[in-house]
Protein backbone atom coordinates (compact mmCIF):
# COMPACT_ATOMS: atom_id res chain seq x y z
CA UNK A 1 0.00 0.00 0.00
CA UNK A 2 1.66 3.63 -0.83
CA UNK A 3 1.14 6.36 1.69
CA UNK A 4 -1.49 7.89 0.09
CA UNK A 5 -3.29 4.84 0.17
CA UNK A 6 -2.29 4.22 3.74
CA UNK A 7 -3.81 7.53 4.32
CA UNK A 8 -7.27 6.74 2.38
CA UNK A 9 -7.67 3.62 4.38
CA UNK A 10 -7.43 5.73 7.83
CA UNK A 11 -9.65 7.91 6.55
CA UNK A 12 -12.32 5.39 5.60
CA UNK A 13 -11.65 3.80 8.87
CA UNK A 14 -12.17 6.79 10.64
CA UNK A 15 -15.70 7.37 8.29
CA UNK A 16 -16.92 3.56 9.88
CA UNK A 17 -16.30 4.95 13.29
CA UNK A 18 -18.51 8.00 12.92
CA UNK A 19 -21.21 6.10 11.11
CA UNK A 20 -20.77 3.35 14.07
CA UNK A 21 -21.45 5.93 16.42
CA UNK A 22 -18.57 7.47 17.59
CA UNK A 23 -18.81 10.95 17.97
CA UNK A 24 -16.48 13.62 15.86
CA UNK A 25 -14.75 15.01 19.00
CA UNK A 26 -13.38 11.44 19.28
CA UNK A 27 -11.31 11.21 15.64
CA UNK A 28 -8.19 12.61 16.77
CA UNK A 29 -7.51 9.97 19.38
CA UNK A 30 -9.11 7.28 16.40
CA UNK A 31 -6.36 9.15 14.26
CA UNK A 32 -3.59 8.51 16.71
CA UNK A 33 -4.74 4.77 17.72
CA UNK A 34 -4.73 3.98 13.87
CA UNK A 35 -1.58 4.78 13.29
CA UNK A 36 -0.06 3.79 16.47
CA UNK A 37 -1.10 0.23 15.18
CA UNK A 38 0.10 1.12 11.31
CA UNK A 39 3.26 1.74 9.97
CA UNK A 40 3.66 5.03 7.35
CA UNK A 41 2.10 2.63 4.75
CA UNK A 42 -0.91 1.54 6.30
CA UNK A 43 0.43 -2.23 6.98
CA UNK A 44 0.34 -3.70 10.90
CA UNK A 45 3.00 -3.34 13.13
CA UNK A 46 4.42 -6.30 14.77
CA UNK A 47 3.39 -6.40 18.34
CA UNK A 48 6.29 -5.20 19.95
CA UNK A 49 7.07 -2.02 17.67
CA UNK A 50 3.45 -0.74 18.37
CA UNK A 51 4.40 -0.69 22.27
Amino acid sequence: MTKVEARMACAKWLSQCLEIGWPRESLDDLEAIWWRYRDEHGELKSAQAAE
